[in-house]
């Protein structure tokens, strides 16, 4: 007797997704961060998620960055560590290896926040928030977490935080 929440991994896209996940009985379920604010007027809001705060993974790669950059380490335990690629613009992308079964997630190289469309997000109805954190440190967590709460609460004024460089993910544009 435990509800089922589906992540934003799970294919949200449109209404037609909504009605197959439903028929399974799931009632409640994250929207995809490549819905912007208008589509996402067409799902049942209250019983959504939104991706609030984090670092999106960009791709999962089968390509061994660890063994490219200095030999295999599957035979060894606790290996998986982060390195970081730079792309020829200097942003830096945090991957997160798995040496064990020999794939990488990486991650955008700034975090989707969406604090200052708390407003637009209360008025929208939408269930709930997620903050995701992959390499934040315990400060920033507690940061961005109060922050958030704060917002929520009314305790706070809503405007950006805090926190360098970010995206908003597909809210405002959407895909194109």
């Amino acid at each position: 007797n435990k509800e089922i929440v589906l992540d934003y991994s799970i294919y949200t896209f449109n209404v037609y997704a909504i009605k197959q996940i439903e028929e399974k009985g799931i009632k409640r379920f994250a929207l995809s961060p490549e819905l912007n604010y208008n589509e996402m007027k067409k799902f049942p809001l209250e019983r959504c998620d939104i991706w609030a705060y984090g670092y999106l993974p960009l791709m999962v790669s089968k390509q061994c960055i660890i063994k490219n950059i200095g030999g295999c380490k599957k035979d060894k335990r606790g290996n998986d560590k982060q390195v970081l690629l730079e792309d020829r613009y200097s942003k830096k992308f945090l991957v997160d290896t798995n040496c064990n079964y020999c794939y990488n997630i990486i991650y955008n190289s700034s975090p989707t926040n969406l604090v200052d469309q708390m407003d637009r997000i209360k008025k929208m109805g939408i269930g709930n928030i997620r903050l995701h954190f992959t390499n934040e440190s315990i400060d920033e967590i507690e940061y961005i977490t109060n922050y958030f709460i704060d917002i929520n609460e009314g305790h706070k004024k809503v405007e950006n935080i805090d926190i360098g460089e970010f995206n908003r993910a597909h809210f405002i544009r959407g895909v194109k």
